[in-house]
């Protein structure tokens, strides 16, 4: 469905899919959940990464911004096949997680094969639901997710 040109979006725990062994949906939405570090009760800082981005757009003139949600780290991901638009700055949230370069997106999108893939870890807690920012972009990941090409 998805390599022959349609699309897919996840929220929040999409990447919780692949643990039970299905590969292909772990390759497709970039990496696999393993853990959560920053659980929900914290606010954590954010970097916005690609402000070129459409998707983006929704964090105009930002260049960081924090929310109140439950953060994931991953396996199997790796940053050179997904094009990351806004991550954690682990650094500032004083944890650790599992990463050793401290590489914890939280949007990003990607093809595959001819379709297209928007992906966001955010998005567990109520307050981030309903900022302004996070709603606009959904909106725009929809848009670009289903553009045509």
């Amino acid at each position: 469905f998805i390599t022959d040109g349609k699309a897919f979006m996840g929220f929040h725990s999409a990447s919780d899919g692949g643990m039970t062994g299905w590969n292909e949906y772990t390759e497709m939405i970039g990496g696999c959940f393993a853990g959560h570090p920053w659980n929900a009760g914290g606010k954590w800082p954010f970097t916005v990464e690609d402000t070129a981005h459409p998707v983006n757009k929704a964090f105009k003139d930002m260049e960081t911004f924090e929310y109140s949600d439950e953060i994931y780290q991953y396996k199997n991901y790796d940053r050179k096949n997904v094009r990351v638009l806004d991550s954690l700055d682990a650094v500032k949230s004083g944890k650790k997680g599992n990463s050793k370069t401290n590489d914890y997106p939280v949007s990003w999108v990607r093809s595959y094969g001819k379709g297209r893939i928007f992906s966001t870890t955010i998005g567990h807690h109520n307050s981030t639901m309903s900022t302004k920012e996070y709603l606009d972009m959904l909106g725009n990941a929809v848009k670009w997710i289903t553009a045509k090409k």
